[in-house]
């Protein structure tokens, strides 16, 4: 295999095993559901509630999406987090439900991008 060929395949897999993104998820939501997810976003906006708290999370070119993380540890706003769980058409939050939305079984501080909008 040559060289050219050997690096366009490490490309395609390194696209391929990426998963998806924020702008995947709010377009079209229905080919992600009851799939596990990982999202890198930064905490736009929360709403705390008594065990968890609802949090909007944003890309670097502000796409929306929102996660259901528990409140022991809860980011702040600003924060750059990574968020992992399972993509659910409806969630319970608080007395409310709210439809496309990330159960998140775990949550972990992240870096900002280096290159926010080179992609």
């Amino acid at each position: 295999m040559s060289r050219l060929g050997l690096a366009v395949l490490l490309l395609v897999v390194g696209a391929v095993a990426c998963g998806p993104k924020i702008a995947a998820l709010t377009e079209r939501p229905q080919l992600f559901y009851d799939a596990e997810v990982s999202i890198v976003g930064r905490v736009s906006r929360l709403h705390a509630f008594t065990d968890e708290v609802l949090v909007e999370l944003a890309d670097p070119q502000e796409r929306l999406i929102l996660a259901r993380v528990p409140a022991a540890g809860a980011p702040r706003i600003g924060d750059w987090i990574e968020v992992r769980g399972v993509f659910v058409p409806d969630l319970r939050v608080g007395d409310r439900v709210v439809y496309d939305v990330i159960a998140a079984e775990r949550v972990e501080s992240h870096r900002a991008p280096w290159f926010p909008n080179l992609f």
